[in-house]
């Protein structure tokens, strides 16, 4: 799905095989489990970056948004209940 896309609070795993993602994280002070993002196929993120943007003023490890770009690259999202996001 190319685009932008929102994920649910209870999903966990998310499989891009969509060129050009914008993915919204839900505000994480909502979300009670990781989530995991996945690059489907082999040149997806190489080819065709995913970037991942926290909900409102949210910081993804201090960053306001965080660009996957290399090919089968998965990134695990923690939620932190005081706001914001950890990679682990």
């Amino acid at each position: 799905l190319p685009g932008t896309f929102a994920f649910g609070l209870l999903d966990r795993i998310i499989l891009v095989e969509a060129p050009a993602v914008t993915i919204v994280l839900p505000a994480s002070a909502s979300k009670l489990n990781p989530v995991t993002i996945i690059g489907g196929t082999g040149t997806i993120f190489g080819s065709n970056n995913a970037i991942l943007t926290p909900n409102g003023s949210e910081q993804i490890d201090g960053m306001a948004s965080v660009t996957l770009t290399g090919n089968y690259q998965t990134a695990t999202l923690l939620p932190l209940t005081a706001g914001g996001w950890l990679i682990y």
